[in-house]
């Protein structure tokens, strides 16, 4: 059966759901994803999915990798607002899709409160309004070629363009935003194309994030590992997640979803996040299930993160995982 005609997913409104792989390693050559894209290019995976690199540049990974001739889609997710205006993130955008993935998807995040003073001098008083914004302003750019701010600096201190002029086309580039609370959500539903969540309960993601996002797309990032003998699914699932559940707008985000941290030991969160679904430990076949599970219940798109093993077992034993996993969703 040719992977076209392999289902992929039930069409719920005219929308085809989809599986998709996230890359999620810190490169400095783009040589160093090729085998995650193939991956993507030889299964059923839709898209390759990658988040903000301080290496080497996502948008100049992903060039180099559809330069190479693979044919796959594209996701960044999220893309960091207080690094570049709406016009720059419109203008990398088309760049991009220029070199022809099958379909260009980027999430536009606020980042952390410390990473936006660190760059601007200041903390965004309302960061989802700024996101928001830069949403607003790079789908207009593409789609009609000109954004207005009339004179004034955007909220969130950068310029998105005083009559920026771009020339519009009709090349299939969808910007989204980040999405673990519900205004982020609500945010979309307005000015945006897809929602993407990461470390969000499939509860939380079907009962309250799915209603807010309206029509609008709902992509979810999941953390996995394949179930072997020697693992530790604890410690893969603090691996996968440690660095996040940190932050403060993690923790309140999963908090409002019903899962509590920081009562215990690091361990004890790595629990709790496995008793959510947010981590999933499982043979291939039940990661699978579980992807059909959450497509079923109304999902868009699921990427699939194998970055708990790769940081604590390996690399090559992520990618590994990850073919199995896509070898399991045919």
């Amino acid at each position: 059966m040719s992977r076209a005609s392999r289902p992929q997913g039930r069409p719920r409104d005219g929308v085809q759901a989809r599986r998709s792989s996230r890359y999620d390693q810190a490169s400095a050559r783009e040589v160093e994803a090729v085998p995650w894209a193939s991956l993507v290019a030889d299964s059923d995976f839709e898209s390759l999915w990658a988040g903000e690199s301080f290496l080497l540049e996502t948008h100049i990974m992903f060039a180099g990798i559809l330069a190479r001739g693979l044919s796959i889609g594209v996701g960044i997710g999220v893309s960091l607002a207080p690094i570049r205006s709406a016009y720059e993130t419109a203008l990398l955008a088309r760049s991009l899709a220029a070199m022809a993935p099958k379909r260009l998807q980027i999430a536009i995040g606020s980042g952390d409160p410390e990473l936006v003073r660190s760059l601007l001098g200041r903390e965004w008083e309302h960061p989802v309004k700024v996101v928001e914004e830069q949403m607003a302003a790079a789908r207009e750019l593409l789609r009609h070629g000109r954004v207005s701010t009339s004179g004034q600096v955007s909220t969130s201190g950068q310029y998105v363009g005083m009559e920026a002029i771009m020339q519009p086309d009709d090349m299939d580039i969808e910007i989204g935003g980040g999405v673990l609370r519900l205004a982020m959500a609500r945010a979309v539903s307005r000015s945006g194309d897809f929602g993407i969540s990461w470390l969000i309960p499939p509860a939380y993601l079907r009962g309250s994030l799915k209603p807010a996002l309206g029509s609008r797309r709902q992509v979810a990032i999941v953390p996995v590992a394949v179930a072997r003998v020697g693992r530790n699914a604890r410690l893969l699932a603090r691996a996968a997640t440690e660095r996040h559940v940190r932050a403060p707008h993690y923790r309140n985000a999963l908090s409002l979803a019903g899962v509590q941290l920081g009562v215990g030991t690091p361990f004890d969160d790595a629990d709790s996040l496995i008793g959510a679904g947010v981590f999933v430990f499982a043979d291939p076949a039940g990661i699978a299930e579980r992807v059909q599970m959450m497509l079923s219940d109304g999902v868009d798109e699921v990427v699939i993160s194998t970055a708990g093993v790769a940081e604590a077992i390996g690399v090559r034993e992520a990618l590994r995982d990850a073919e199995e996993i896509a070898a399991a969703v045919r």
